[in-house]
């Protein structure tokens, strides 16, 4: 059971080695129930929203993202 992600939601999908390293980041600090978890959670938003404007995820998978890495 996670502390800060939200399980419910799981990414089945490629994604730039940068942002696998900020969710194995998010992953390690939700372990820990270090709140240090908003901070990578928060780049990932934005990580996220630029790979979706430069279309390297998609609209949906930006959602699936944020939604699992809640701030």
């Amino acid at each position: 059971m996670s502390y800060f992600i939200n399980d419910e939601v799981m990414i089945d999908f490629q994604v730039s080695k940068t942002m696998q390293e900020m969710f194995d980041l998010a992953e390690k600090y939700d372990r820990e129930k270090n709140h240090a978890y908003y901070q990578v959670a928060d780049m990932i938003d934005v990580m996220a929203k630029n790979a979706y404007a430069n279309s390297s995820i998609t609209r949906e998978q930006w959602d699936i993202i944020v939604n699992r890495y809640e701030i």
